[in-house]
């Protein structure tokens, strides 16, 4: 995965990851029948993004766990996100262990409550003029036949995600819905009809090419998405 971010060649990407790969699996690991989550906790999130720098963030911005004390999602707040809520966000059952801050347990907040759109604007203090929804996964066209035992492994996971970010955007509508009152304008980024039919089959799949693909595919939704709506998301009236 570092290979990926420090070249864009391919031949040294190959070996870089090849490399990897043997170190990898060289590694002493603990994993037995009583283990909680096939993997450690990510080690390579500090490499990447620097938290610091995440509070002086100019808007508001939210990183969603479940709370296994409390039964109930949490929405971290920019100025206290560090490494260890990170971690805590993306504990998603049986691939991670559930991840401990203080007293407190956690686990990815999606296997429960997919965009916890709710939690996110009723924690916000303050008005909202626009409310935008990115919705990556509440789509049918990811529900399929899978083409290996370990693209099965990764429908699994992903399958009942598809209809719980269904039912999440209808709640992102009445909820918005009742704060359009309050003049805020709801938003919903498109992106699907930009992935080619022949590339559904592989949408999932962990790779350099279908990275790459994705990217180029979100960039441009985001940017027709900005010049469709760019006086709503100047905080003006909503773009025609």
């Amino acid at each position: 995965a570092l290979s990926m971010l420090t070249t864009d060649k391919e031949p040294q990407r190959f070996f870089a990851d090849k490399a990897a790969m043997v170190s990898a699996t060289m590694c002493p690991t603990d994993l037995n029948p009583y283990s909680q989550g096939l993997c450690q906790p990510p080690p390579w999130i500090d490499m990447v993004v620097d938290f610091d720098r995440v509070k002086d963030f100019p808007g508001h911005f939210y990183l969603s766990a479940y709370s296994l004390t409390q039964k109930s999602t949490v929405a971290f707040p920019k100025d206290q996100i560090n490494t260890e809520h990170f971690k805590a966000a993306l504990a998603m059952p049986f691939i991670y262990s559930p991840y401990t801050i203080g007293n407190e347990t956690f686990i990815e907040g999606s296997a429960v409550d997919t965009l916890n759109w709710e939690s996110v604007i009723d924690c916000h203090n303050g008005p909202i003029s626009t409310a935008v929804g990115f919705d990556v996964l509440g789509t049918n066209k990811l529900i399929r036949e899978p083409r290996s035992l370990y693209d099965a492994w990764v429908l699994s996971i992903i399958i009942p995600l598809v209809k719980l970010a269904q039912l999440d955007t209808e709640v992102f509508k009445k909820i918005t819905e009742r704060e359009r009152r309050k003049n805020t304008t709801p938003l919903l980024l498109d992106w699907t009809d930009l992935v080619p039919e022949d590339h559904w089959p592989y949408v999932l799949d962990w790779s350099y090419s279908n990275l790459s693909k994705l990217f180029d595919i979100g960039q441009e939704a985001g940017e027709r998405f900005y010049h469709k709506h760019k006086a709503a998301l100047a905080g003006g009236k909503k773009a025609a």
